[in-house]
Order: C-alpha cells, then structure tokens, then sequence
C-alpha cells in the first residue's frame, strides 16, 4: 500500500473507533489523570504574578472589602483592582469554600475546564456534522498548545475563558441566543481581551449568518446583562463604565507598560495622534511576528492552513469570501494586542483555535486533497504532529518544576523571614526590587502584607519622578537584596 493511501486509511480506522458515544468520557479521564499527575510533580513552579494577583483576589471575595488588593503592582489604582475582572477570582473563591484556601485551587479548577471543554468541543464537532477524529484532534489541537498547557499549570484565567467563549458557540448552534449572550459576556468577566472576542462574534453572526435582527438583539442585551457587574463594579469604585488599568496604555503615543510609574501617558493619542498611529504600525508588525513563531507549535492550524492555500484556486468562491471575512474578524480581535503592546504566545490560544478549525471546515465541506492527502489522513497527520507537541511541552513543564524546587522552597524561607519583620510595622509597605522583585507577588499574595513592585521604568525615570514615587508610597521599606534576607531588616 501506498503511504498516502496508508495515512488516509489509518485516519478512517481511528474515525471509526473515536465515534463511540464513551470516547469522550475516556479521553476526557485519561487527560485528567495526566495533567493531574504533572499538576502534583510540579506544584506551583509555573505560578506567574498575574496566578498569584488571582489567588490574593480571591481572598477577598467573601471578605470584608471586595476586591480591595495589597499587592501594589500596577499604579493606576491604590486601592480596589482595576487589573483583572470579577470572575476568575470569584471562581476561585466558590472553589475554595469546598477545598480550602490555597493557591494549588486555580490549577484543579483548570482541569476541570479541559474536562469540560472536552466535552463542549466534541459536540461542537457533531453539530457541524465533523468526524469524530476531526472534534478530537480540535480538542488536542488546544489542549496541546503550549501557551494553553502553560496557563493551566500556572493557575491562569485563559481555559476558563475559552471554554465559555466554546460554550457561547456551542449554544448559537442549539439557537439559544440568550444564553449565548450571557456566555460571551461571563467570558469577558473572566478576561479583559475577551470582549474584543466577543464582540467580533457577534460581528461574525451578523455578517456572515442570517439570523432574525430580534435574536440578534437578545444576544446583545444578554451579552451586556453578562458584563454588567464590571459595568456597576467601575463606576462604583472608579466612576466610569468600564475601567481597566492598560486603558492609558491603549491611548499613549509611546510604548509604555502597565507596570511603570506614573500610571499616564508621557504622550497621548489626543496631544500626537501621528506618533500613536506610528506605534500601532510597529506593534502590527512585531504582532504578525509574534503570531507566526507560536503558530508553528499548532499543527492543525499549519497543515489545514496549506491545504486551503495550495487548493484556492478550486475552492468555489463563495467559501472563500467567507474564509476571508471571517479571517478579517479573528484578526480585528487582536486589536488590543496592537493598542498595548503585549504579545505574549498565550494570548493567540482562542486565535488559533477559530482559525484552524474554520479552515478544517473548509477542507471537509470542500474535500480537497493535500499531496494526496484527504481529509482524514490530514487531520490523522495533524493530531500525531499535536500530541508530539504536547508530550514535548509537558516534558518542559516537568524539567523545569523540578528545578525550581529548591527555589521554591528558599522562597518560603524567606517569605516567612520577612512577614515575622513585617509584623512589627504592617502600615510598612515592602517595596520588592532587583533580585527580589520575583518574591513579591507570592509574599503579597501569601501573607496579605502591604506589598509593591518597584516600577518597571523606575531606571529610566528622572530625580523628581523617583522622589515623587516614594513620597507616594510612604511609609515603605527597600527589599532589594536576597542574600540579606535571613533576620529582620530595619528601616
């Protein structure tokens, strides 16, 4: 037999045995139990600051005052959050009252996400009458991609915006509008970028389906009934609509990050509109970029991607107008990526995630063939291709939780070192820089210490910007030296 004829006949065998009603549940235990395993190897080695700003918001869910922080990272607020919104905090909150208060909550929570959305991507799979192969290989495509494997195992929101933002899918299939709007608008509560997300879906449905305006409408109004505790939240607190602390970093004319010092533009779009539009040209750029090297790590998207690009010319054109408006909507949702700056991998899960599986519609409806290829084969290639991804990812994840051990427990050494000193002096805040700056966010988090991070342009600022920095943050104590953290250190 041929090699092509043998991969197009092995992806029509492995079709075969996926498409039993209990495959789901197994590989939704089977991924589990693996992530489950590397979870408990590695701890929170791959805990982030924005893991542990989730975690130190969550203990204040059922505190006394909601959503107030202690843990001074970014200076555009002094007192309630502006960081994050409401809902992967309050998740983890609930999750909490069952389990406990600790930090390791966020990661099961995570696997509990995979689990479900498992389950929601199988059928998702079903409804757009895809072989099961396909609906697998979507869900491995996701699973396997490293940024996502990332944010599970460091407790991070992503999986459970996903995951909502799949179910609002999922729910548009059923016809449900209202819940489909309530879904999108719970996934922004989980993640600020998600509202870009979910406004380019609905964009999607108005231009490229044809729904009745009076569903359309519900949608909207569920949509913005989702989002409404931000909307009372900000203007409770900070007297807008809507308040994130990048929004200045959205509008100034020069790069700048949501960590530095003063929380403002040097320059704003309204005083040098020509320099912000050069900005957001060179963020364009460095974003094309950042989307290519990590897209090289989802097979799915780069088989199905030349499979469509090598067959356009056969592809009739109505399909293309549509592939290519709907590419033109999955782009326009990374705008908040160009506005700021950041380009972190993680961040194009959902981008991917659309993207390939609608150009894997286009191969299965059209049945075009890659190198003799079918579909089939192509999506066997492509999950073989993925799960070497994955296997290699996790191999990283372990290597690397298993060299932070003693790192991680140095760090706890010296965390309780500093908050039996903080204790004499709790109006103190503890201001983290050079080699300690990487304990501030777990000591904040931790201990609920009055804690700050030096600002990330505090090299770069003038005398009278640095000194109105620390008239800002009195009282406060310089912990900038590891290697002196072994008894209290006095002011």
């Amino acid at each position: 037999m041929k090699p092509v004829n043998y991969i197009n006949a092995v992806g029509d065998s492995w079709n075969i045995r996926l498409a039993s009603r209990y495959a789901s549940f197994v590989i939704a235990i089977v991924t589990a139990i693996a992530l489950s395993s590397v979870a408990y190897i590695i701890g929170l080695s791959h805990f982030s600051p924005d893991s542990w700003a989730y975690f130190e918001l969550s203990k204040t869910v059922f505190g006394e005052d909601f959503y107030k922080f202690n843990t001074l990272r970014s200076y555009f607020s002094s007192d309630y959050s502006s960081s994050f919104p409401l809902g992967y905090p309050i998740v983890i909150a609930i999750a909490q009252l069952f389990m406990g208060q600790h930090p390791i909550v966020a990661v099961v929570i995570n696997i509990f996400v995979v689990m479900i959305t498992v389950f929601v991507i199988y059928n998702i799979g079903i409804k757009l009458k895809l072989p099961a192969l396909a609906g697998f290989t979507i869900m491995a495509a996701l699973l396997c991609y490293p940024g996502y494997l990332d944010e599970i195992f460091s407790g991070r929101s992503i999986p459970l915006a996903i995951l909502l933002f799949v179910g609002a899918y999922y729910t548009y299939l059923l016809g449900n509008f209202y819940l489909t709007g309530l879904l999108l608008g719970f996934a922004t509560l989980v993640r600020f970028d998600f509202l870009v997300y979910a406004m380019a879906f609905q964009m999607a449905i108005c231009l490229l389906q044809r729904v009745q305006a009076k569903y359309l409408l519900l949608m909207l109004l569920s949509f913005v009934i989702g989002i409404s505790p931000w909307i009372i939240y900000s203007h409770h607190h900070f007297g807008r609509f809507w308040i994130s602390d990048n929004s200045w970093v959205a509008i100034s004319a020069l790069p700048a990050y949501v960590v530095d010092y003063p929380a403002a533009p040097t320059v704003s779009v309204f005083e040098s509109p020509i320099v912000w539009l050069m900005k957001l040209l060179n963020n364009s750029w460095s974003l094309v970029q950042a989307v290519i090297h990590p897209a090289k790590r989802y097979p799915l998207l780069v088989i199905f991607f030349l499979a469509v690009m090598l067959n356009w010319l056969h592809i009739r054109a109505e399909i293309k107008l549509r592939l290519f408006m709907l590419f033109l909507i999955l782009s326009a949702s990374l705008l908040p990526y160009i506005l700021t700056g950041y380009f972190d991998s993680r961040y194009f899960a959902l981008y991917f995630l659309c993207l390939s599986v609608a150009l894997l519609y286009v191969v299965h409806e059209t049945q075009v063939l890659l190198f003799g290829v079918r579909f089939m084969g192509l999506v066997f290639i492509s999950l073989i291709l993925t799960l070497t991804v994955g296997a290699n990812s996790l191999r990283k994840v372990v290597s690397y939780g298993y060299h932070q051990t003693q790192i991680m427990k140095t760090d706890i050494e010296q965390i309780a070192v500093l908050a039996s000193c903080h204790q004499h002096n709790v109006n103190t805040v503890y201001i983290f820089m050079g080699d300690t700056l990487r304990l501030a966010p777990k000591y904040g988090a931790l201990t609920g210490m009055r804690t700050a991070f030096i600002p990330s342009n505090f090299n770069n600022m003038d005398e009278k910007t640095k000194n109105s920095y620390f008239e800002h943050m009195k009282p406060y104590l310089l912990i900038n030296d590891l290697s002196k953290i072994s008894s209290c250190i006095h002011q």
